[in-house]
């Protein structure tokens, strides 16, 4: 299977049972968490369409004593980190 192929199904995936999970009203039922993983989907969506159209993430920030990043994978860690702290 083609590899970008296997990202888009993986994702696909990821957001279905997401979305079955909010719909069915077991998880993320505060705004906080809502909002969260919002933040951490469109930070994973940031890192795939940069993926899918250059072939890389492109890590733009660096601190110098941190290794370098994005703003996509702070959305990621912080939305995560949020939602399930809110779950």
């Amino acid at each position: 299977m083609h590899s970008r192929t296997a990202v888009l199904l993986l994702w696909g995936a990821v957001l279905a049972v997401v979305v079955l999970g909010v719909r069915s009203g077991y998880v993320f039922q505060r705004p906080a968490a809502q909002m969260a993983l919002g933040a951490a989907l469109a930070g994973a969506a940031s890192n795939l369409y940069d993926r899918l159209r250059r072939g890389a993430v492109v890590d733009f920030l660096d601190l110098g004593w941190w290794p370098s990043f994005n703003l996509a994978d702070v959305a990621i860690t912080l939305g995560v980190v949020v939602a399930i702290w809110f779950i």
